[in-house]
């Protein structure tokens, strides 16, 4: 049904909340039915019941621009995160993304006003953490895009604030997406995590040289390998040296071979006896790659001098590239050439030809011995 609700997104508000209120009478059904052989605590079914039975996006948005409209003074935080809460779990509606732009402007407002005490940038940014959270563990990479903006820790923020910004406040938020990452890696969230990785050479590593990111990635999400790969290709944008051998462990008891390769060709590990010795407890794939990383690697050293011929054949049957060293040698071309030109040498080599029988002659005279 979600997924009905995210591939629509032209339906009206009023259909999107029916659809919204069927399943949520569905579900509800299934923990407080007489008929379920389940056995739920009733404070269970309550917090159920009072979860799926909020109001909806529209009808909070009225009774808040109501009391607003009484007195704009008035403190609407509670239904504000309640309708926060609301469009990070629930299924993405353009009508939530257009509210949670009105609500974070505001609160924007109250941060910047020294008068008002309701807000502080630390309290901002707690919230905005926290509904950054919700977003990512269901996957909401419309409403993360949201609040990563207003948020400031998107790409474009970063870039700005590098100009404007002291260091610590721009290594602060570095941090703070570096932790989201590391988050979403274990949870699973492609999509958010393509969103926060979309440049990862803009944050830093320096204190991050062991990524949790791949370490959760592998750990929680293994039989997700697009995920994985992703995060490996996002990695190695860094241009940074990683630290794997916790990760590499993981690796092997996963029986991960092409993830393990990735990881070595990298230059992030190198493989220890350890990495071995737990190789063949597992008895995988594992055991044979490292098997036979170790034999091709005897054969070269013992044959380090030797003459590769089979490479040495594959080279000579590569295309030519430009260079005078690998040009093919065409001998019909080499038979065009000009007869003038051979004419004109010809008596340099009458005299060349002269000059060495004279000195054979001059040899052979003077050593008889040769002749016999």
């Amino acid at each position: 049904m979600d997924a009905c609700l995210q591939s629509n997104e032209s339906l009206s508000y009023t259909e999107y909340n029916v659809i919204l209120q069927n399943r949520s009478n569905i579900i509800v059904a299934r923990f407080t039915s007489d008929h379920n052989d389940r056995d739920v605590p009733l404070d269970v079914q309550l917090l159920i019941f009072s979860f799926y039975t909020l109001e909806s996006m529209q009808v909070m948005q009225s009774t808040r621009l109501n009391i607003l409209k009484v007195n704009s003074l008035a403190n609407t935080l509670d239904i504000e995160l309640q309708m926060l809460h609301t469009s990070c779990f629930e299924a993405y509606h353009p009508y939530h993304g257009t509210v949670v732009r009105e609500v974070l402007g505001k609160w924007i407002e109250k941060t910047d006003d020294v008068n008002d005490i309701t807000f502080t940038d630390e309290s901002f940014k707690y919230r905005i953490n926290m509904f950054i959270e919700q977003c990512i563990v269901k996957n909401n990479i419309k409403i993360l895009k949201i609040l990563l903006k207003f948020g400031k820790y998107n790409i474009q923020s970063l870039v700005e604030m590098t100009s404007t910004q002291n260091y610590e406040e721009i290594e602060a938020r570095k941090d703070c997406v570096i932790e989201c990452i590391s988050f979403a890696a274990g949870c699973g969230a492609l999509q958010c995590l393509k969103l926060l990785l979309q440049a990862p050479d803009l944050l830093n590593w320096t204190e991050q040289l062991r990524p949790v990111m791949l370490l959760n990635a592998i750990r929680y999400k293994s039989h997700n390998l697009e995920l994985v790969h992703f995060i490996v290709d996002r990695l190695a944008m860094a241009k940074i040296c990683f630290v794997c051998d916790d990760i590499m462990e993981e690796i092997i008891e996963r029986d991960m071979v092409e993830i393990g390769q990735r990881v070595v060709a990298l230059g992030w590990h190198q493989i220890s006896n350890c990495n071995k010795e737990l190789a063949a407890q597992v008895n995988g794939r594992c055991i044979q790659w490292l098997t036979e990383r170790d034999v091709n690697a005897n054969m070269y050293n013992n044959n380090e001098c030797a003459l590769d011929l089979d490479e040495w054949e594959e080279e000579s049957d590569c295309e030519w590239d430009g260079s005078e060293e690998n040009e093919a040698w065409d001998v019909e071309e080499e038979t065009q050439l000009d007869i003038d030109t051979i004419a004109s040498l010809a008596p340099l080599i009458q005299s060349i030809s002269l000059q060495l029988s004279r000195e054979e002659l001059v040899f052979t005279t003077s050593c008889p011995n040769l002749l016999y």
